[in-house]
């Protein structure tokens, strides 16, 4: 604390403006890696689609009242989009689109080894961290291509957002193979929607089975219309699982992809670079001057 308060700043100055020229340099050098950067990294395409939850998909439930079985009407829609990141992401979704389009192999294929027809371990950073974490807990780590690694590379590539104010949900990807990506994230959905269907399905093939039952037993006119527009919705619920229409969700706005690339962002890029260089080399020469000072 007294080195800096017995610092003469008007010599910090002088020092600061006599090493302009090194800081100049500095700065220059890095924008010209920064502008390296770019020139040689990848451009990156945005494919994105627009969709939202299916109002006829209306959930039902029971709650009780005075001692009689209620049915009423379900839950918010915009509490979808947790259900949608629960169930895209989940291992039976992932397993499915590997299993229509050998999703593992084009995405891992540089892995793969003709002869032994398997896939070898991933050499990197983050494997090699792993490896020794997993070895304090007496596990041991393979980075081999699997579903898991499938989904944590689906996790990464594709995102999902929803507009409070319209409840629309948009899933994107910034990908170099707009062709491919897209192709993948329609299979995605397709399988997301037969996830639901079959999660769905035995549910409202047992309510409808209960409610035409209760329908049989019951004589109040009050009770019997109720338990009938249920049954009418969990009717349709049925009708939609069976057909080949989306279930969960419809699309709003089909597949999109930018006229140009949207990553890197050369301005951010160059700046970011620039930045450093010169508070790097400004903060290079103040330590100089403390030290000897």
């Amino acid at each position: 604390m007294e080195t800096f308060m017995n610092i003469d700043y008007k010599l910090l100055i002088e020092h600061l403006k006599n090493s302009f020229r090194f800081i100049f340099i500095t700065t220059l050098l890095t924008a010209s890696l920064g502008l390296v950067y770019l020139i040689f990294d990848t451009p990156k395409y945005e494919v994105s689609v627009i969709i939202a939850a299916n109002e006829t998909d209306n959930q039902v439930g029971f709650t009780e009242q005075g001692g009689l079985a209620t049915l009423i009407g379900g839950k918010k829609t915009n509490t979808f989009i947790y259900e949608l990141n629960e169930t895209i992401f989940s291992l039976n979704v992932i397993k499915r689109l590997d299993e229509k389009d050998n999703t593992l192999f084009k995405i891992f294929e540089y892995f793969y080894d003709e002869e032994t027809k398997s896939y070898s371990q991933i050499i990197n950073v983050d494997s090699i961290l792993k490896k020794i974490k997993f070895w304090f807990y007496g596990i041991n780590y393979q980075s081999t291509p699997n579903l898991f690694m499938l989904r944590d590379y689906m996790r990464g590539q594709v995102s999902i957002s929803m507009d409070e104010f319209s409840e629309f949900i948009t899933i994107s990807s910034l990908t170099t193979n707009p062709e491919f990506t897209e192709g993948m994230i329609k299979t995605l959905l397709v399988e997301t929607d037969n996830a639901f269907k079959h999660a769905d399905k035995s549910e409202t093939t047992a309510k409808i089975t209960y409610l035409y039952s209760e329908l049989s037993k019951n004589s109040e006119v009050n009770q019997t219309a109720a338990i009938s527009n249920i049954l009418q919705k969990e009717l349709l619920k049925k009708s939609l699982i069976d057909s080949g229409a989306n279930y969960k969700f419809k699309t709003v706005r089909g597949f999109e992809k930018s006229e140009y690339p949207v990553y890197p962002n050369f301005t951010f890029i160059l700046l970011l670079f620039s930045f450093f260089g010169f508070f790097g080399s400004l903060a290079y020469k103040m330590l100089l001057f403390v030290v000897k000072s």
